[in-house]
């Protein structure tokens, strides 16, 4: 009987670090491949605009979630009739995705970027993107000398593009 209780207890130890290692597979999987998407996010912006070497998580002395209101449901298309629709969800997620940005060092986590150290050049101050709709789009926070904004990104056939923006103030 004893031998019996001891062989139990042995499987279950064996399951519950089989369950460990999938769920620590799985979460290492999804990071660097949001990760890879975050960095080519930043080399796309990087070639666009002087970017900062640092992001932000705050802008007006907010953090960037709070920066986000009911108007985010939807973001005029730049050049098109058409509306982008942001769904209650996706806010949600997207304003705790904000909520939980940090600042880093673009330099040092993706040392090929084109970021610049200088903030007297035209320089502007990103977040880090927060992607949704498994990894067709996403949206940064933008903060420059004249005014602040969200961009929403769409990925189509492979490329980011910024299809529309959301002031949140202007100089």
């Amino acid at each position: 009987m004893k031998d019996m209780l001891d062989l139990i207890q042995e499987a279950k130890g064996v399951i519950k670090f089989l369950l460990l290692f999938t769920l620590v597979s799985c979460s290492s999987y999804q990071n660097y491949g949001e990760k890879n998407e975050v960095k080519e996010i930043l080399n796309f912006l990087s070639t666009k605009r002087s970017v900062y070497y640092k992001t932000i998580d705050k802008d007006l002395g907010k953090s960037i979630d709070n920066l986000i209101d009911i108007n985010f449901f939807e973001f005029d298309l730049c050049n098109s009739n058409k509306k982008e629709l942001i769904t209650n969800e996706e806010l949600k997620f997207i304003k705790q995705k904000f909520k939980e940005v940090k600042t880093i060092n673009l330099k040092k986590a993706f040392n090929e970027l084109n970021v610049t150290k200088n903030k007297n050049i035209k320089t502007d101050y990103i977040s880090l993107p927060v992607i949704f709709r498994k990894g067709t789009a996403a949206m940064y926070y933008e903060s420059a000398r004249y005014g602040g904004a969200f961009n929403l990104l769409i990925k189509k056939n492979n490329k980011w593009n910024i299809v529309c923006s959301k002031s949140t103030w202007i100089e």
